[in-house]
């Protein structure tokens, strides 16, 4: 949020797919030819996004999230690890807490 409102709102909600409506309804997305100017930019701001994610991380977090092509998906995935390392250390710091009580208790 601190670089540009657009660039948070990219992040949590996905980059905007340029789609076209065909006449009978269905929907497909644009190549490249039929891109809009809005488009273009929004395109440039997701790419802006996963660049700077990407200058922020370290090198494990950097890896984990490599083969992600949108900042969605990075986001999505560096939270639900973030999630996973904090319930492990949380049990991490119980362990010798639990191991006390059941020597008291022996």
């Amino acid at each position: 949020m601190g670089v540009d409102y657009d660039h948070w709102i990219i992040t949590t909600r996905g980059p905007l797919i340029p789609i076209k409506t065909i006449r009978d309804g269905t929907r497909s997305d644009k190549t490249e030819e039929e891109f809009v100017v809005e488009d273009f930019r929004m395109m440039k701001l997701n790419a802006k996004e996963v660049n700077i994610l990407h200058c922020t991380l370290g090198r494990d977090e950097y890896n984990r999230v490599s083969g992600c092509s949108s900042a969605k998906e990075i986001w999505d995935l560096l939270t639900q690890t973030r999630e996973v390392m904090s319930q492990k250390r949380q049990l991490r710091l119980n362990m010798p807490l639990r191991k006390y009580e059941l020597f008291a208790m022996s």
